[in-house]
């Protein structure tokens, strides 16, 4: 009996000692583990990710620049083809040179900024929905676009104010909205177009 209890203590003493070596191997408290990065980063911290030659730089911005063309693209189709739109002339507009990726960032953010005030007006659900889909991808777009300009050292922490762009009071006149709202995404598709030119130019200096 006396060797039993012997042997119980001595399996007892080793498990005690096994799990205090295992308590004092790991580290100081709240301190991470050896070898392990923190699992979420903060975008400000990883700018270096969007190295502007990098594939999540110009290249990437250029791939959201093409999607939005294509989106603001479906929704001025739809608005030609908009049943109470049909018989109305479509507005010519002139879209000035653009002078640089900011000037046309903080442009191009002006007009998401209004987009929703498009948007109120009575058109139908597919309209709405498209143009809402326009806002979406802008949004996208020019989320991505900051952090590239922030790593290419051209857009600084500082704060600037975004001011929506200039509505014409269109009344309650179907044919005055239809105008004053297909030159709006006229505009818009214009200064895109822009903005890939600027970003296909940037790509060829990498």
């Amino acid at each position: 009996m006396a060797s039993q209890r012997t042997g119980i203590l001595l399996l007892a003493t080793l498990f005690l000692v096994a799990i205090v070596r295992s308590v004092s191997a790991l580290p100081a408290g709240g301190s991470p583990l050896r070898d392990r990065r923190p699992r979420f980063v903060h975008y400000a911290d990883s700018d270096s990710h969007y190295h502007p030659c990098g594939s999540r730089g110009f290249r990437r911005d250029l791939q959201l620049t093409a999607k939005t063309i294509i989106q603001t693209n479906d929704t001025l189709t739809m608005m030609k083809e908009d049943a109470f739109m049909s018989g109305v002339p479509t507005p010519s507009v002139v879209i000035e040179e653009g002078s640089g990726l900011v000037s046309l960032f903080h442009n191009l953010s002006s007009y998401e900024l209004t987009i929703p005030t498009i948007v109120l007006h009575s058109y139908s659900a597919t309209m709405r929905q498209s143009m809402h889909d326009t806002a979406s991808d802008l949004n996208k777009l020019l989320f991505k676009l900051r952090f590239t300009l922030r790593a290419a050292g051209e857009l600084g922490d500082q704060g600037w104010t975004v001011e929506p762009v200039p509505l014409l009071d269109a009344g309650d006149s179907d044919y005055q909205h239809y105008r004053r709202d297909f030159t709006f995404f006229q505009q818009l598709f214009q200064i895109l177009e822009l903005l890939k030119a600027e970003l296909e130019a940037r790509l060829a200096e990498c």
